[in-house]
């Protein structure tokens, strides 16, 4: 036990008996009191990470932006593991789409899509949101395509600020657009509005408006 004490803790049982004013013995139980908490914590955020969704439930695809599950279970499709199950998802904003994602989640490509509380906390919060800092020109669509696929809608805030700023920059200077801010500003806007709409209850054009609104509030 006195090794195992000291892997964990990285100073000898004695001296942290000592300090504690504790038997070496009060002090083993106090360490295995908190090796239990920790594991059903790490269990916790395990149970938290991989949600199991419900048909009916909206997700948000890393990809696809909002999608309904419509059925759950093990695909007869000779691309899939049929020893596992799957998620059937329709796109919202595509009626013609259908992907199928493993329930187990395992490379986080959906999550649960946020509250209209969150929603409504992002959009005050909108004018805090950083930018993109792209530090080498060459790699800008690198930087735009790894904040698009954390499917996270406070990257996609970023990624709309940082391009649309470019792109009115640009017209004020009398220059043309750049086609890499027009194409990430575009689907970063259909993934964050589609969410949005979802949280809120409300169209994606309301929602383009009242974002606009809440701008125009805190000028």
């Amino acid at each position: 036990m006195s090794l195992g004490i000291r892997n964990f803790i990285g100073v000898s049982p004695d001296i942290l008996a000592y300090d504690l004013k504790a038997t070496r013995g009060e002090l083993a139980m106090i360490v295995r009191c908190f090796l239990f908490l920790y594991a059903v914590k790490e269990i916790w955020v395990c149970v938290k990470e991989v949600i199991m969704f419900k048909i009916g439930d909206y997700v948000a695809h890393y990809k696809e932006g909002v999608c309904e599950v419509t059925d759950i279970g093990r695909l007869d499709m000779s691309c899939s593991d049929r020893q596992k199950e799957y998620y059937t998802l329709k796109p919202l904003y595509n009626a013609k789409g259908t992907l199928y994602t493993p329930v187990e989640n395992e490379k986080r490509q959906i999550r649960e899509v946020i509250s209209g509380e969150e929603a409504k906390e992002l959009l005050g919060e909108m004018d805090k949101i950083e930018t993109i800092g792209v530090t080498d020109e060459k790699r800008r669509e690198l930087f735009y395509r790894e904040a698009l696929l954390k499917n996270q809608c406070r990257e996609w805030v970023a990624l709309i600020k940082t391009s649309y700023m470019r792109k009115m920059n640009r017209i004020a200077s009398g220059k043309k657009t750049i086609n890499v801010d027009e194409k990430y500003l575009s689907i970063a806007e259909k993934f964050l509005f589609g969410e949005l709409a979802v949280a809120l209850d409300m169209t994606r054009d309301e929602v383009r408006r009242y974002m606009a609104k809440c701008l125009e509030e805190r000028q």
